[in-house]
Formats: C-alpha cells, sequence, structure tokens
C-alpha cells in the first residue's frame, strides 16, 4: 500500500520518501492518456485538470518540456465533501510528485507530505521548484481512496493546477542536431529524428571540399530549435564539379 510504504520509510528522511513514491507508480492502461507510465497525458501550462484515483495503483502521469529555470508551481486539491472529516479512515488522501523524466528517473518534489480530510492533513497544498535541466519531466498524482461503512474503497477525486514561468509545453521542441564535420546521411538521419524533428528534402549540391556522399550541411542550421517534428532539410555532397572540355 502506498501509505503504509511512505510512513514506513518517512523516517529517514524526505530522499527515502521520494524513492518510495516512485517505486511504487502503477502503470495501469486505461485505453486514454494518463493512467499508463509509457502513455502520459501532455501538458501546457497555464494548466489545470481533474481526475478520480480510484485504487491505490491507481497513479495519473503527466508529462511536458521545460527549460532550465524554470519556477514551476504545483497546486494540489481533494475535491471531495469534508463531511467525511473526523471519520478517520473513511477519508482518502492524495500525493502529487515531480520527477525527472531522463534516463534514471529522479524525484525532484512533492506535495508534503498528504492532501485529503484524513487526520490533520490539508486539503490543498502547493510546491514550487526550479527546474534544474532543458528536458522532459513527469507530474504524478496518486493516492488511497477513502473507506465506506462497510469497509469498501471509495474514490477520492482531485483538482491539479500547474503554473510556470516560462510556460512548460508539450511536446517538446524539434532542436536541430550538431554533428562532426562530413557525417554521413544516415548519421544524420538519426539525429534528426532523436531531435524531434522530420526528415525533409534531401538536397544534391557539387563540392570540391566534402566527399560525395556526405552531409554539407541542413537548414535550418544546427541548433535550432523550432516546432515538434519541422521538416529539416540535408544537403548532400554530389562530389566535384565536372567541367566540361571546349
Amino acid at each position: 500500500m502506498l501509505r503504509t510504504t511512505v510512513k514506513r520509510v518517512f523516517c529517514g528522511g524526505p530522499i527515502g520518501l521520494l524513492v518510495a513514491l516512485t517505486l511504487t507508480a502503477s502503470a495501469q492502461g486505461s485505453g486514454s492518456c494518463g493512467h499508463d507510465i509509457k502513455h502520459p497525458c501532455g501538458l501546457n501550462t497555464p494548466a489545470s485538470t481533474s481526475g478520480v484515483v480510484q485504487s491505490i495503483e491507481d497513479t495519473h502521469f503527466f508529462h511536458f518540456y521545460g527549460l532550465r529555470g524554470t519556477v514551476l508551481t504545483v497546486t494540489l486539491t481533494d475535491t471531495d465533501s469534508p463531511s467525511c472529516n473526523g471519520l478517520g479512515p473513511a477519508c482518502g488522501d492524495l500525493l502529487a510528485l515531480l520527477v525527472n523524466q531522463g534516463r534514471t528517473r529522479r524525484p525532484l518534489s512533492y506535495s508534503t507530505p498528504f492532501v485529503g480530510y484524513r487526520d490533520a492533513e490539508a486539503p490543498t497544498i502547493s510546491f514550487s521548484v526550479s527546474l534544474p535541466a532543458t528536458q522532459a519531466y513527469l507530474l504524478e498524482v496518486g493516492g488511497e481512496p477513502g473507506l465506506d461503512a462497510f469497509g469498501r474503497s471509495v474514490p477520492v477525486s482531485y483538482a491539479v493546477q500547474v503554473a510556470a514561468s516560462p510556460a512548460v509545453h508539450w511536446p517538446a521542441p524539434c532542436t536541430v542536431a550538431k554533428l562532426g564535420r562530413r557525417a554521413s546521411l544516415a548519421a544524420w538521419k538519426r539525429a534528426i529524428v532523436r531531435g524531434r524533428c522530420a526528415i525533409g528534402r534531401i538536397r544534391h549540391l557539387h563540392s570540391g571540399r566534402v566527399p560525395r556522399g556526405r552531409v554539407i550541411g541542413v537548414l535550418p542550421p544546427t541548433g535550432s530549435v523550432l516546432p515538434y517534428r519541422t521538416a529539416v532539410t540535408i544537403i548532400v555532397s554530389a562530389g566535384p564539379a565536372r567541367h566540361k572540355r571546349r
């Protein structure tokens, strides 16, 4: 259980708490975005969304692309009726977690520690973080449902608002790659796709400096940051021009 896991490691400090939450994140697919870590919903700020946590394994995922130094603020609210207050475990609760979506998923910040009407928890909590790098990030929302008078699980509803300065967005932009001089056409194609760009026209120009079949350059030029899937033209050397004999 999420709550049991968190309480067990909380004495080890915030890092232990965050690691436990990351490891218990669910990947339950539902046919729509957000309920599967492989298919998160795109997030563009300012953003406001809502949902319902059906079970302790039900985690909702949102991803976005942000620039280094961006100040991101997340506000999570338990939108259930406060009438369950004072009934102990009858109230559900929630937690939001911000994760680095790089090769190693590293927790960055979280709502401390829970949001809801259970015990002395607050129904709304905000947290802010300065993004440490220009890359993709993942916001996860989960929690533990409440219980009715018969001990049956009762889903807990939430609303989450995300603000950022400058704005964050999804999909991530196209960034035109930078390769070494005279790289092959195949290498450029792979780099363009990795940069979230699309392969555009292949043009051939004569060159006395760049060997035939090697890339002279690309348009837009390397380092350009453009809308997602912008087409990039690749200019390939056709070798030296042949001069006609008179």
